[in-house]
């Protein structure tokens, strides 16, 4: 009686052993599980991230260069992968380049140089702003540590 009962005792031990590392073994797996996919998930958001900022920053580059805007619709979605994904201060900061077009800066009597430094100064809190979001961890980059190296711009017809 003592053998069967001993034995019925070590059998239920063995099972309850049994779902015990079974049930530790799942919640390890659940847990690598979701730290993938946050992980993945992490991935997806900062590649659209930087779609957007990419579609942006080239936006204000030839915005700036050409002194024209580009057709509605092509701004109307990058607008809107901004509001999706950017960060507050990225979105304040691409809406200030249209405050500092050249055609706004002009019918408020800027000379060509104030321009220049309107819009640089516009850029490069723009291009601060992205790396922030980015790149939190990293150090903050002065406005006067950024240089921009572009093609000639065209001259700004300004008032006379």
């Amino acid at each position: 009686m003592i053998t069967i009962i001993s034995a019925l005792i070590t059998g239920i031990l063995i099972l309850i052993g049994v779902l015990i590392t079974g049930f530790i073994g799942l919640i390890g797996y659940y847990i690598k599980t979701r730290q993938e996919i946050t992980k993945e998930n992490l991935s997806r958001h900062f590649d659209h991230r930087l779609k957007a900022y990419q579609e942006a920053f080239d936006f204000a580059s030839n915005f700036y260069q050409s002194g024209k805007q580009e057709e509605t619709e092509k701004v109307q979605q990058i607008n809107k992968d901004l509001i999706l994904v950017a960060s507050p201060e990225v979105y304040r900061a691409f809406n200030n380049i249209f405050d500092t077009s050249s055609d706004k800066l002009i019918k408020n009597d800027f000379n060509e140089d104030q321009i220049k430094e309107i819009q640089t100064n516009s850029a490069k809190s723009f291009f601060i702003a992205i790396r922030k979001d980015l790149y939190p961890d990293q150090e903050d980059l002065k406005p006067e540590e950024i240089r921009f190296i572009a093609p000639k711009r065209h001259a700004v017809k300004t008032k006379q």
